[in-house]
């Protein structure tokens, strides 16, 4: 799904015509979002006409959701267009940080990377954290451990358990569906986080809460829905998915999984084999 700048409104443009695939018009060059011709018209102000892959779609407002193919048209009319719930999942993530970061967990690496240590052992007070165990090439996140004395993490990181979702692991390679790293995880009280990670926050911290968010991004369904508008901006994914209340509501007691997700919201056949084919397994 491509977005549109909010002030082609009034910019004379007369008609688009859009191609996701830029191969459609240069051989071997793959452009990431395609190829839009664009027709403009000096002091125009009507309505704008657009195609996609060169039929004709009509009038484009503002509202107007542009899909690069039919699987990304009937996920969104099966499952996004039928919540009708406010709060997205991107309500609920804290942190979204670079490869310096740490700074929205209270722990900087520039200066406290000599202060981590392999186990809690010898700490007075420690707090286990996801941080880079070095500098420039080579270096690796895992887990870690510091005084809490060191770090100032807010009280939302500190008072609940949460869902840690690795954002390189939802990254998108073009044309191979999504690369897969490390699996989420449901991480303790005393647990921060630092460097390129997504923490889901939980309003409540309830064991069976947890499970289902993490269950939801185990599913090849929901990390499709985040390519929608994911593509380069880890964080944007998240503004697909509808809150995790609502699917509990709808599963009820059932388990939240790719085959209940396809049944649930009655998958096409063509739609279940492109998410099979271009989503990476967890």
């Amino acid at each position: 799904m491509v977005s549109v700048s909010n002030n082609i409104m009034s910019s004379g443009l007369k008609h688009f015509d859009y191609y996701p695939n830029s191969l459609s018009f240069f051989e071997g060059v793959d452009i990431d979002g395609g190829i839009t011709i664009t027709f403009f018209e000096k002091n125009y102000e009507g309505d704008i006409f657009y195609s996609i892959n060169g039929i004709e779609k009509g009038i484009f407002t503002q509202n107007e959701r542009i899909f690069i193919n039919e699987y990304e048209e009937e996920i969104y009319e099966k499952i996004i267009k039928k919540y009708n719930g406010e709060t997205f999942m991107d309500r609920r993530i804290f942190g979204n940080i670079g490869s310096l970061g740490g700074s929205e967990f209270g722990y900087q690496k520039t200066t406290m990377i000599k202060l981590l240590k392999d186990s809690p052992q010898g700490l007075e007070d420690p707090i286990k954290i996801w941080a880079n165990s070095g500098h420039g090439k080579g270096s690796r996140f895992s887990w870690h451990y510091i005084d809490n004395k060191h770090v100032t993490p807010p009280a939302e990181i500190m008072k609940t358990r949460k869902v840690m979702i690795d954002k390189k692991g939802h990254a998108i390679t073009k044309g191979r569906g999504n690369v897969i790293n490390n699996k989420p995880q449901i991480l303790d009280k005393k647990t921060i986080a630092s460097g390129d990670v997504l923490f889901v926050i939980p309003e409540i911290d309830d064991s069976n809460h947890l499970k289902f968010i993490k269950n939801m991004f185990l599913s090849k369904t929901i990390r499709f829905l985040m390519t929608l508008t994911q593509k380069d901006l880890y964080v944007r994914g998240f503004e697909n998915i509808p809150d995790y209340k609502w699917f509990m509501e709808v599963f009820k007691d059932e388990t939240l999984n790719d085959t209940n997700l396809y049944k649930k919201f009655n998958f096409s056949r063509e739609l279940i084999e492109h998410i099979e084919r271009s989503v990476s397994e967890k």
